[in-house]
């Protein structure tokens, strides 16, 4: 397979991806570089990658022997002829992505596109002229191009349009087709160029090669003049003409099988017999220093940064500025035959084997230092910039390293060192001090001078060195502390005053004090008198294991499981505060500070940055969290923890780099240049799951969920493959969240219980360096509510509300106007029966009194019996009037002939008039209320007709028959005119008229001149 175009192809991929990366420093070495191999143990289906190119929207697409894969950055997801059985096949032999962002897959089997989440398969019913497809091509004019065995044909649209020119030609590799600058297409066919118009497609001209046209590219000289690379060398075009091109130091004939263009024009070949250089019209071997892993050159490709990598059976190499450097298996390469290579977007470079997968170089801020660059050894103590500049770096048990411009330069015991463990550096105008578990090492030149306790030291375990501004020599044992001075040494110990014996770290400050941390606290050393500083001081723990005077002069404390302090040392003996950040490490091992007033602390969990002015703010505040940026083995360090129990376990350097000690190598970072990566990352949805059921919603953008209580799940994924483990996400649900919510690195969202309506997911991605994406991906999501949650639902609930409240005020306006109603009806009733009863008695009593009087003056006795009566019936009616009244009810209950009867002869009993009672039919007995109605109608019409008809007979007559019942009350009275009567003004007939509707009577009143008057009531009972 060829790459002599894909670089093209690339970086026109690259501009539609938007903003890009510089790629991978040329300055560093290949194993410099962070890499991660990925394989069948780590995710892939397959291990052979023939294709390997980035989509529009982030994501790194693979072709393998096992499947299609998408991958970004943390997982993979395979598809297959089971998932996607457009693909045709398994084996997926190329990937193109054209402008538009579709994907372009060549699988044995046919020839599938996907877009907007889903597989298209092309094959013959859609225009293909073979079903066996060889690659395909985008050109400069955006259109798509498909090589297959019988030709060549154009995609528009969903149909394949054949090239007519081309018909028949078996355009088997990538390497077979080409695109001049004049927009002129190359295809190769055997020993044969046929070349075809831009923009027409057709046939311009055939030219015969030597050894078969493999490969064409773009001009290479004023005229035009095109390179072809056949089977046996290398031709050039011009005019139509084909003429072979003299290439220096190659031997005999040799296959061209990949040619690039390099940023700098130069012309590079990749051959049968190595690998060839040109510029204009001279082309020579490329010699370098270092031999190629294989002669024969497979693939080549030039990145962004200018450099050309190379492919070979044998592995990988990479020419920068006239050096070429290896990149093998042995070196950290998944394998050693090349198929595939990308440069992404951010600059990373991405690395196809044939059988070993997948290996992705990618730019890191440390560079680590360990016995692949040249150290002795791997576990680092002890780190020092000597007073001529020299970088020294002592290892745990490999002796000393020197750097130089080749790498390192170990001193061990064979040199005369005591120990190859080297615990502690310093240095002095001319001497280097090393410090070991056996002796102290004084280095001149090339002499080395051991002195133990024999010559006065206080202990052979030196742990920390200092040579002060005078010129002293102060060795940190663990038995005290001894200085070495022209008078010869002197040990201190906690009898004159040092915190403890056990000496970890020393300092000399700018104002000469000497600033000693041991274990048993921070003791200073001023005016030769010793301060000690405890944990009822302030310090953080007794153990303290590094002290760094910052610009200002304040010193910065690192404890063991205590984190970090500072000092005030301008505040009277010195004011120390705990640094009372939640997110700092606690066992630190080194502190350093660089240009910008930054904090660098090595510690067990990796080298951590932070502002001085974040430590002073959560100072002040009296705790919480710092902003800091942590660096660990993504970064470049070969193992995140720092070493400790040595010194310096850090440094800063003359030209800013800082230095630590770790336990695989030293970690070397330019806080002034830490390449930071600018690409805001793309960020995709990738799934939603709705009760742990996965739902096809990408292809819309939008998701409908029924009613009822749901559990939702958003799947995202930020593509940025430089730390993939350090991409941080934060999402918001519109319609629910407020705010954005900081998901950290968890790659999915939860929500629950969600109300109806209509809701909006986005959901944001950083990179390792914080930059977050230019533009969110988003879901809409819609919850349909119950008919219960709907609003029509509401608002024919608010309708039955507002009903219920009118229906319920309706009844209280009734309920009110029957309480008037009764109030009135009782006023009535007491009226009539007033009328009827009271009234009545009197009129009786009155007749009564009227005899009285009359017999006053005849018979005594006759006007006492009728007094008695008068008596009575005052009695009477006055119980009468009580029981209408109060509507009281007679224990005894009497039937309506007896008490008509009663009634009549009462009434009529003080009058001229005789009352006469017929009943006839059988009694029947009714409800008692209807009785006392008939009562009352009947009462009212014999008082009537006694007191104004001036009748001498009142008859009642009472019938009872299956129908109901009949009243008739009639007098031979004078009787009078019906037309011409007005109201009586009293209740007599309007009283009886109510009475009768009151129990759905039906009266009638007839009366003549002379005639008498007669009252009929009938009540019907059926």
């Amino acid at each position: 397979m060829s790459f002599c175009l894909r670089g093209v192809v690339l970086g026109m991929m690259v501009l539609a991806l938007g903003r890009c990366g510089f790629g991978l420093d040329p300055s560093r070495s290949l194993n410099q570089y962070g890499r991660q191999v990925w394989g069948t143990d780590n995710g892939l289906p397959q291990n052979t990658v023939h294709a390997v190119v980035q989509g529009r929207d982030g994501y790194v697409w693979l072709g393998t022997d096992d499947g299609l894969v998408r991958f970004d950055g943390s997982a993979f997801k395979v598809y297959t002829t089971e998932n996607a059985p457009e693909l045709r096949s398994n084996s997926v032999q190329g990937l193109t992505v054209d402008r538009e962002g579709r994907l372009w897959v060549v699988t044995a089997g046919g020839l599938a596109v996907y877009g907007e989440n889903r597989f298209l398969a092309l094959g013959l019913a859609d225009g293909l002229p073979d079903a066996a497809v060889w690659f395909v091509h985008e050109d400069r004019r955006r259109r798509v191009w498909v090589a297959t065995g019988g030709g060549l044909c154009v995609v528009r649209g969903v149909r394949c349009e054949v090239v007519a020119a081309t018909k028949g030609l078996s355009v088997s590799g990538e390497g077979k087709f080409a695109e001049a600058v004049d927009g002129s297409v190359w295809v190769a066919d055997g020993a044969e160029a046929v070349r075809l118009d831009g923009g027409s497609l057709g046939w311009v001209e055939t030219l015969k090669t030597v050894g078969g046209a493999e490969i064409l590219v773009e001009s290479v000289g004023s005229d035009g003049a095109l390179l072809v690379g056949t089977g046996e060398g290398l031709q050039m075009e011009r005019r139509g003409v084909l003429a072979p091109v003299v290439m220096d130091g190659v031997v005999g004939r040799v296959a061209v099988n990949a040619m690039v263009r390099a940023a700098d024009g130069s012309v590079w070949l990749g051959t049968s017999g190595g690998l060839v250089k040109g510029s204009g019209e001279r082309f020579g071997v490329f010699r370098p220093a270092v031999a190629l892993p294989s002669v024969a050159v497979q693939t080549l490709f030039a990145d962004r940064a200018g450099a050309v990598w190379v492919g070979t059976a044998s592995g990988v190499a990479r020419v920068v500025g006239g050096r070429l450097e290896v990149f093998q298996a042995g070196d950290g390469l998944a394998g050693s035959s090349l198929l595939s290579l990308l440069e992404d977007r951010e600059g990373n470079v991405w690395l196809g084997t044939e059988s070993d997968g997948l290996t992705v170089l990618h730019e890191q801020k440390f560079t680590t230092y360990t016995t692949a660059e040249g150290l002795s050894g791997n576990v680092v103590r002890s780190v020092l910039e000597d007073v001529s500049g020299s970088v020294w770096v002592g290892t745990d048990g490999a002796g000393l390293n020197r750097r130089t411009a080749e790498g390192f330069a170990a001193m061990t015991v064979r040199e005369g060192l005591s120990s190859n463990v080297i615990l502690s550096l310093a240095s002095d105008n001319g001497d280097l001090w090393v410090g070991t578990p056996t002796g102290l090492n004084r280095v001149r030149g090339r002499t080395v001078k051991v002195l133990t306790t024999a010559d006065g030291l206080a202990d052979d375990f030196i742990r920390s060195l200092l040579v002060d501004a005078k010129g002293d020599v102060w060795v940190g044992t663990r038995h005290g502390l001894t200085r070495i001075s022209g008078n010869g040494m002197t040990t201190y110990t906690s009898m004159d005053g040092l915190g403890s014996d056990f000496i970890g770290v020393m300092v000399q400050a700018r104002d000469g004090d000497l600033w000693i941390g041991t274990s048993g606290g921070l003791t200073r050393l001023h005016e030769g008198r010793f301060t000690n500083f405890k944990v009822r001081d302030g310090v953080a723990k007794n153990v303290v294991t590094a002290i760094y005077e910052d610009a200002d002069g304040t010193l910065w404390l690192g404890s063991n499981g205590g984190g970090l302090s500072r000092m005030d040392v301008h505040k009277g003996n010195g004011v120390i505060v705990p640094v009372p950040a939640t997110n700092l490490p606690e066992a630190i091992s080194s502190v350093l500070e660089d240009g910008e007033r930054r904090l660098w602390i090595g510690s067990r969990g990796g080298v951590f940055r932070v502002a001085e002015s974040e430590l002073e703010r959560v100072i002040a505040r009296g705790g919480g969290s710092v902003a800091l940026a942590a660096y660990d083995t993504t970064d470049g360090m070969r193992v995140r923890e720092c070493s400790s129990g040595g010194h310096p376990a850090a440094m800063r350097m003359r030209d800013g780099t800082l230095w630590f000690a770790t336990l695989r190598g030293v970690s070397v970072v330019d806080p002034e240049h830490l390449d930071e990566n600018g690409v805001a990352p793309l960020v995709a949805m990738e799934t939603v799951l709705v009760n742990d059921v996965a739902h096809d919603a990408l292809r819309t953008g939008e998701l409908t969920l029924g009613p009822g209580r749901q559990r939702v799940e958003f799947q995202y994924a930020g593509m940025s493959f430089v730390a993939p483990q350090k991409v941080r996400y934060r999402y918001k649900l519109e319609g629910f969240d407020r705010e954005w919510v900081d998901a950290g690195e968890h790659r999915s969202a939860f929500y629950s219980n969600l109300q109806p309506g209509r809701y909006v997911f986005h959901v944001e991605a950083a990179n390792n360096d914080g930059v977050w994406s230019e533009q969110d991906a988003v879901l809409r999501l819609r919850v349909r509510p119950h008919f219960w949650q709907t609003w029509w639902f509401y608002g024919v609930l608010v309708l039955v509300v507002a009903g219920i409240a009118y229906l319920i005020y309706a009844w209280r306006v009734r309920r009110v106007e029957a309480l008037y109603a009764g109030v009135m009806e009782e006023r009535s009733r007491i009226a009539r029966e007033i009328h009827d009863t009271l009234a009545q008695g009197i009129v009786s009593i009155s007749l009564q009194l009227e005899v009285v009087t009359r017999l006053m003056g005849s018979s005594v006795e006759a006007a006492r019996a009728q007094l008695d009566e008068t008596r009575v019936l005052v009695r009477q009616s006055l119980a009468d009037a009580r029981s209408s009244i109060w509507d009281l009810r007679s224990e005894e209950a009497e039937e309506l002939p007896v008490r008509v009867g009663r009634s009549l002869k009462m009434l009529t009993g003080t009058s001229s008039a005789t009352g006469r009672l017929t009943v006839m039919g059988s009694y029947r007995a009714i409800a008692r209320p209807v009785e006392d109605e008939l009562l009352r109608i009947t009462q009212e019409a014999v008082t009537n007709a006694v007191r104004h008809s001036g009748c001498s007979l009142v008859e009642v007559t009472l019938t009872y028959d299956l129908k109901g019942v009949r009243l008739v009350v009639r007098d031979d009275g004078r009787g009078f005119d019906t037309s011409a009567a007005g109201p009586a003004g009293h209740f007599g007939l309007r009283g009886m008229r109510e009475r009768a509707a009151k129990i759905h009577a039906r009266l009638e009143m007839r009366s003549e001149v002379g005639s008498g008057t007669e009252i009929f009531v009938e009540l019907n009972l059926g």
